[in-house]
């Protein structure tokens, strides 16, 4: 979470959704800090509003479901991080089928919402369900999105921090309604195609 005082800002990071390269443009331009909840062992990905920030202004990045789940797997695959997660359920993830399988447990089971290492995980409408939003700005239209908000006076180009490989994949049916179930509020909320 980056709170930014001087233009009363909230901006609530999303894991996948480009919150490395909204953390880096307000924290460089708008004086924004990282707000770590310790407390409840939460760090970047922080959705616990604390109370002095309340009132401030909430901005949520989300992301295309299909291209979100995507970036989920690869990123996951390649810094081997899917393993310390799916242990925790005595969950196998061995194939993208099964991921999907495990992307729907953690959404649909009583997964505590305060857990960080498991809300990540989450549909974008799940995982901003906890605190709430103002403002969202998709992933997709970043650029145009972002210099389009209040604060920003002049035209900022967003630097490009995604560091996964940019994948094609081409989904089964099967998988396009797992993905579908894990995300259904996000394709109706956010308006994205299904």
């Amino acid at each position: 979470m980056i709170v930014c005082d001087k233009i009363k800002l909230v901006y609530i990071d999303v894991p996948k959704t480009g919150s490395v390269t909204i953390d880096t443009v307000l924290k460089k331009n708008f004086g924004g800090k990282l707000i770590n909840n310790k407390n409840n062992g939460q760090t970047k990905h922080c959705r616990v509003i604390p109370n002095q920030y309340r009132e401030y202004t909430r901005l949520a990045t989300v992301r295309n479901p299909y291209t979100r789940v995507l970036s989920h797997w690869y990123y996951n695959i390649e810094n081997h991080n899917l393993k310390s997660v799916t242990d925790k359920f005595k969950y196998k993830v061995d194939s993208f089928d099964h991921f999907l399988d495990f992307l729907l447990f953690i959404n649909e089971h009583n997964v505590s919402e305060l857990q960080h290492d498991i809300c990540g995980w989450f549909s974008c409408s799940k995982y901003l369900n906890l605190c709430g939003f103002d403002i969202i700005i998709k992933t997709e239209e970043l650029n145009e999105m972002f210099n389009d908000l209040w604060f920003v006076k002049e035209k900022i180009v967003l630097p490009v921090t995604n560091t996964s490989k940019n994948q094609s994949f081409n989904f089964t049916k099967t998988q396009q309604n797992k993905i579908i179930r894990w995300a259904e509020d996000d394709f109706d909320m956010f308006n994205y195609r299904k």
